[in-house]
């Protein structure tokens, strides 16, 4: 250990010594300050080698103060892999020169170059381009900057007393041009050469970074400073005295710049000429100038001469632009951080905030700027952290983060993780404080529901209706619920410790034992269902889901129950079951899948197939072929979820025989199964088909017989027609003619009802047509003189109603076709027969003949056809009405004859 501590004191001092003496260094340092590496550009010149100073701490080279601020630096620049610049002065050690040294660090993130390239790469122009290789460890270029400064400062002491000393000549030079200009004009141009020659000796002892010039513009030759042309890389007779070869080396995007800058200056504009170019190097690269200038003028309105200095900016411009950079990078990070991130003055007020942190608070920037930040705290939080500020302001801790409650703007609460950090300046005190905000609202609901969904499952536990158990492999109970030990009367602790399967039959054990040991992380759930010992000796059926419960490694550890009484559920399905094996109807369950899934006895009785054969085939395969298209179409729309509530298909049987199956079906979609209830209705359907058989023969009869009556009928009127060619008196042809008219009528109702295929209803519509168009001929009258409307257009009624109202029809046309009409041409004759709501018919026959006489009285009025009218209204319950006005209108309203049976007619 002394040994350690000696060597390591030895390497110090050796390090320090060698560090006061050389002017620039290149040093690898992890993120303690730790010396890992080091490179001389004059190692070969040096009796000390760069190893000497590796494995020491930057705090062997530095004060305190200094090599502090670095570890800072390094940690910032770490945390931001950015370009970061620290100066500082320093005395020089161990007897050297006393005079204070003025030292620049930069510091640039870990490369993956190698140590003798890192000196090139510190003068690279653009530092923030590097391609960085990691965050472990930065480098670190040490630099004397002290004879740089103090040119610096020299050359500005002598611009400025160089610009003093031009405008007090300036001035005086002025006055005396305009008293003595053209007497001494001669004597004052060799005193100005004799001025140039000596600013131009003064010019020469310029060194360093700046280089002088001075042009004479009317001769358009410029005298430059060989320090200004070596900063180019040129000696000093390779560039020559003449504007245009200094201009080829400035930079073409810069020349205008350059030409207005002299332009604002010479018109006035602006006070001294200066502005910033680039030029390019000997080297091909390009180089940054300031330029500044002043002029001397010989008359009154234009200068003779510009007398100036070129200062080489080219590592403040990759500064610049590397800061730039930074500060855009720096920008970018903050205003599009998915966290709130907020600069807090010391007093607590909003300096910066960034469009995270608005977001979370509902405010925008300009509303949260300036204001405290606990303005936005949640009440009952904002003495939170108080007494860690108060540390981290007295140094006693860097950061601290706690969680804490904001108010958002619509008064809302949102949960937040804080962080906060001191920034402090180079003398260490505090400047302000950063705030990273978290916004983990999301993250404390679920946590609140996580303990809600806890607090709730154990009340759900202890208050379960259902038996909640825990148990290990070996069937020990570590855990009961209040319905477990009240089902098994026995308390709590009476039954922790005995085993879960005690009062299992043996036979039960072995297969419960057989399902658990199935239990795996893949398939944790088992569903069980046996019967036990109930301790009131009663035989009792539960159902359990036992659920495995394994370790990371995969180990089942325990298991959880949760069960319930079903002995009513057995015992209920036990009573189903024999209600479906007793039932004679064709009970079935058949899936999607196009199978039987479960029949009862009752198909082997219908079908003669047993069980077996019926569940081993598609179900398609028993229907008979002509009906399956149709049948697997029904199938179809019941897998859809469509009932059918009714339908028949035949049943191939084994014997080879078919049989009539009625179906009524409901489907289970989500189960993809068909619950089914068939019936045997073979029988039934050769008794119906017996029947139709039957009804379709007296159909025939029935039509026959009404053929039969037309055809009497129509005898009859070609026996009055025979008969009335005996007679001679126009009176008894008259009735003769009449009464054929009346047996036309009812020989129409026959013949149109054989002719229908309804043989209980008449088309009354058609009836009346017919029977209308008959009359309108027989008396010599065109069908044009009729106009016939029926409403509904078609009207059904019965045979007795039909035969009753034509007759009524028949006489009132007769009446009019023989008596109303003086000219037959002009006859009209209007009938309408109407449907009312009632359910009454309305018929209306309207004539424009000549009217009945005013002293008509349809009640007293004895010729044969009204006394047939008024009896057949009688006989329909109608009633009669009769209006003579321009014609005649007879109404009559009457009802449907109700049809006789044959029961009634026997």
């Amino acid at each position: 250990m002394i040994k350690q501590q000696s060597e390591i004191s030895a390497k110090k001092a050796i390090a320090q010594k060698l560090f006061s003496q050389i002017s620039n260094l290149c040093f690898q340092l992890n993120l303690d300050g730790k010396i890992i590496g080091c490179y001389l550009e004059n190692e070969a010149d040096l009796p000390i080698s760069p190893r000497d100073f590796l494995g020491l701490s930057i705090s062997h080279l530095f004060p305190e103060s200094i090599w502090q601020e670095l570890l800072k630096e390094i940690f910032l620049m770490s945390q931001n892999q950015q370009l970061r610049i620290l100066r500082y002065s320093l005395n020089r050690l161990h007897g050297f020169d006393p005079t204070p040294q003025n030292y620049e660090v930069r510091l640039i993130p870990g490369m993956g170059s190698e140590l003798s390239e890192w000196v090139n790469l510190n003068t690279t122009e653009h530092p923030s381009a590097l391609n960085t290789g990691g965050k472990d460890y930065v480098i670190a270029f040490i630099s004397n900057i002290t004879e740089q400064q103090q040119a610096i400062k020299k050359i500005q002491q002598n611009n400025q007393d160089l610009e003093k000393a031009l405008s007090d000549r300036t001035y005086a030079l002025r006055l005396a041009n305009e008293q003595l200009w053209e007497t001494i004009f001669e004597l004052q141009k060799a005193q100005i050469a004799l001025d140039i020659q000596a600013e131009q000796f003064n010019l020469s002892s310029y060194k360093d970074r700046v280089g002088l010039w001075d042009w004479d513009l009317k001769e358009n030759i410029i005298y430059m400073d060989p320090i200004l042309k070596s900063l180019l890389g040129y000696r000093d007779e390779e560039i020559g005295n003449n504007w245009d070869d200094w201009q080829a080396k400035i930079h073409p995007e810069d020349v205008d710049r350059l030409y207005g800058a002299l332009s604002d200056y010479g018109l006035g504009e602006t006070d001294q000429f200066e502005v910033e170019y680039r030029m390019f190097h000997k080297n091909g690269t390009i180089r940054w100038f300031l330029s500044r200038g002043s002029a001397i003028k010989r008359d009154k309105l234009l200068p003779d001469r510009l007398i100036g200095s070129n200062t080489d900016i080219t590592d403040r411009k990759a500064i610049e632009e590397a800061l730039s950079e930074s500060d855009q990078r720096f920008r970018s990070i903050f205003n599009q951080a998915a966290i709130g991130i907020a600069q807090v003055s010391l007093n607590g007020q909003y300096l910066q905030v960034n469009q995270k942190l608005c977001e979370i608070l509902g405010y925008s920037e300009e509303q949260l700027l300036g204001q405290s930040f606990l303005k936005f705290v949640y009440n009952e939080d904002v003495e939170k952290g108080k007494h860690q500020i108060k540390a981290m302001v007295r140094g006693e801790i860097s950061t601290y983060s706690f969680e804490q409650r904001y108010l958002h703007r619509n008064r809302q609460v949102v949960w937040t993780n804080i962080t906060v950090s001191i920034v402090r300046d180079v003398s260490g005190q505090p400047k302000y404080f950063i705030q990273v905000v978290q916004d983990i609202s999301d993250r404390r609901k679920a946590e609140f529901a996580l303990e809600y969904s806890e607090s709730r499952y154990r009340a759900i536990v202890e208050d379960q209706t259902e038996l909640v158990c825990r148990f290990f492999l070996d069937g020990t109970l570590i855990f009961v619920n209040d319905a477990y030990a009240n089902y098994f009367h026995q308390s709590y602790n009476e039954l922790i410790g005995t085993s879960y399967f005690s009062l299992l039959p043996d036979a039960e054990l072995q297969l419960h034992q057989q399902s658990l040991a199935e239990i795996t992380p893949e398939n944790p759930i088992k569903t069980l269902e046996y019967s036990l010992n109930h301790p009131n000796g009663k035989v009792c059926w539960q159902q359990w889901n036992i659920r495995g419960f394994f370790s990371p490694e995969g180990d089942l550890l325990e298991f959880q129950g949760v069960g319930r009484d079903i002995s009513d559920r057995v015992q209920a399905e036990a009573e189903r079951d024999r209600f479906f094996s007793l039932s004679l109807d064709l009970l079935c369950i058949a899936s999607f899948d196009g199978y039987f899934k479960r029949l009862n006895p009752a198909w082997t009785t219908t079908l003669g197939y047993s069980i077996e054969e019926l569940l081993a085939k598609p179900f398609v395969e028993f229907f008979h072929p002509d009906d399956r298209a149709a049948k697997l179409a029904e199938f179809e729309k019941l897998k859809q979820g469509i009932s059918s509530a009714y339908f028949e298909n035949r049943y191939l049987c084994k014997d080879g025989s078919c049989k009539w199956i009625a179906w009524s079906t409901v489907p289970f979609p989500e189960e993809g199964l068909v619950y089914a209830v068939g019936r045997d209705i073979t029988e039934q359907k050769k008794v119906a088909a017996q029947i139709q058989a039957s009804l379709e023969e007296k159909e025939v009869l029935l039509k026959e017989i009404h053929h039969r009556v037309k055809n009497n009928l129509q005898i009859v009127c070609s026996l009055l027609e025979l008969q009335s060619q005996f007679s001679r008196d126009a009176q008894m042809i008259a009735m003769f003619k009449e009464s054929q008219a009346r047996i036309r009528s009812m020989s129409l109702v026959h013949e149109i009802l054989y002719q229908s295929n309804d043989l209980g209803n008449l088309n009354f519509s058609e009836y009346i047509r017919e029977i209308s168009l008959n009359l309108c001929i027989s008396y010599g009258y065109s069908s044009k003189n009729l106009q016939i409307q029926s409403h509904p257009e078609t009207i059904f009624i019965n045979l007795d109603t039909a035969i009753q109202c034509g007759l009524i029809l028949n006489e009132l046309l007769t009446n009019a076709f023989k008596y109303a009409f003086i000219e037959k041409q002009s006859a009209k004759i209007k009938i309408e027969l109407y449907l009312l709501d009632s359910g009454k018919m309305l018929l209306v026959v309207e004539d424009n003949g000549i009217g009945l006489p005013g002293s008509f009285n349809v009640e007293n009025t004895q010729t044969l056809g009204w006394q047939v009218i008024r009896a057949l209204a009688r006989k329909l319950k109608g009633e009669l009405r009769i209006v003579s006005e321009k014609g005649t209108k007879i109404i009559l309203n009457f009802s449907k004859v109700q049809q006789r049976s044959a029961k009634s007619i026997s």
